[in-house]
């Protein structure tokens, strides 16, 4: 089973672009990282400075998950139990 979101590079923002010549060069600047939702396949706008920040927000996230799941379970099966 995959986990519903996984820590991603953000996206390089352009800082300034120069021109030499018929050429124009553009300088990118990694910004931290963000989180990916593979379900919705979609990169969430909070932007982490640290890998380790990204990872300790993403692994709640998916605990969080993995609990409501877990709970959503346990109540079906008690429903089906009753019948």
């Amino acid at each position: 089973m995959a986990l519903r979101f996984d820590v991603v590079p953000a996206l390089p923002m352009d800082t300034d672009s120069m021109r030499n010549g018929t050429r124009s060069f553009c300088k990118n600047e990694t910004i931290g990282f963000n989180l990916y939702d593979n379900e919705k396949k979609l990169r969430l706008q909070t932007i982490y400075q640290t890998r380790a920040e990204a990872e300790y927000v993403c692994q709640r996230r998916n605990l969080k998950g993995l609990q409501s799941s877990i709970q959503d379970g346990r109540r079906n099966s008690i429903d089906r139990r009753s019948i």
